[in-house]
């Protein structure tokens, strides 16, 4: 069973949903970009009010400055095995069966609420390629502190916390539209990342 093989079934399901996504979008993707549009999905719940444990398994940041989480990269590895996601070496991609997998699970109420959270991040897509959400990510003041010290460290202590609420209720301030699409404030916020990473790297 799914309980055997991980601690998350959560990140099974984020798994399968953002796997989806990308491979409708973009063909295909990185277990990076997996675990950076999960974290962004986080991030999304985050300013939708939610705590950071409501979200039920953690991202730590990697010493080049990339969010991961233990339990994503498990539930991506049990994915290929069941036959959920093909493995192209480089190329991941949701078959048949992860996608029939996907409708059964987005059924149970726990993992209707997180729909609009994956899909706030996954619809960043339509105007930012994986690329470029990974370099206005690497300009995150915790990323990129962590990544210039060679670290490895917690995304969500509580420091960290209370900046991204700072960070988002300045965003809520300037968005003059506040609807359910949750890709206009992680849109707004990428878009400040690479003006405000883009300026300073010119400037130095």
């Amino acid at each position: 069973t799914l309980q055997k093989y991980m601690t998350s079934p959560q990140a099974y399901f984020d798994s399968l949903l953002l796997g989806s996504r990308l491979t409708q979008t973009v063909r295909g993707f990185s277990r990076s970009e997996l675990h950076l549009l999960a974290y962004a999905s986080c991030l999304l719940s985050l300013y939708g009010g939610k705590p950071v444990s409501d979200w039920e398994y953690e991202f730590s940041s990697t010493p080049s400055g990339l969010p991961f989480s233990k339990n994503l990269d498990d539930a991506l590895d049990y994915c290929i095995r069941i036959g959920d996601i093909t493995d192209h070496g480089e190329l991941l991609q949701i078959t048949s069966d992860g996608q029939t997998n996907l409708g059964i699970w987005k059924e149970h109420t726990i993992n209707q609420e997180r729909l609009a959270y994956l899909n706030g991040a996954a619809d960043c897509l339509l105007l930012f390629t994986p690329s470029v959400i990974r370099e206005a990510f690497a300009y995150e003041p915790a990323l990129a502190f962590i990544k210039r010290h060679a670290q490895t460290a917690w995304l969500f202590s509580d420091p960290i916390v209370d900046r991204l609420h700072d960070t988002f209720g300045e965003i809520r301030e300037l968005l003059p539209y506040q609807g359910s699409d949750l890709s206009l404030p992680l849109s707004a916020w990428l878009e400040y990342l690479l003006t405000i990473g883009r300026t300073h790297e010119h400037s130095n």
